[in-house]
């Protein structure tokens, strides 16, 4: 290929980096979707589209799971009764770039079974 005079000047910019984009907010509920479930429900928006690969899930600084780009929620099912967690969620890139957290409040909750009778035992 031939250098003609100001080729440099036409030299491709380099490509920019583009970072990973936190999730714009982090919920987490326990045992509101009906009476009977026992678990905490993380769930995360992100209104940015990017290049996430997996999302961390975090509770009380432990790692609790990776979960897939296509996953927008996470099931707890180890908290314990009344026991309040700090939830959050780390996006990491193709290219191995972690964001900060953003982190919920959350707090397993096991309601009363419904529907349920009792007797004395003798039967009538």
């Amino acid at each position: 290929m031939k250098d003609y005079p100001g080729d440099e000047d036409l030299a491709p910019p380099e490509a920019t980096k583009l970072a990973a984009v936190a999730p714009d907010s982090v919920k987490a509920t326990g045992g509101l979707l009906s009476p009977l479930e026992t678990e905490v429900r993380v769930t995360w928006w992100t209104s940015i589209e990017q290049d996430a690969i997996i999302y961390k899930v975090i509770r009380d600084d432990v790692l609790l799971s990776i979960v897939s780009s296509d996953e927008t929620q996470y099931s707890d099912l180890t908290a314990v009764y009344g026991q309040p967690y700090e939830y959050c969620v780390v996006v990491k890139d193709m290219a191995g770039e972690e964001t900060g957290p953003v982190c919920a409040d959350g707090e397993r909750i096991i309601f009363a079974p419904i529907n349920l009778a009792a007797t004395d035992g003798s039967l009538v």
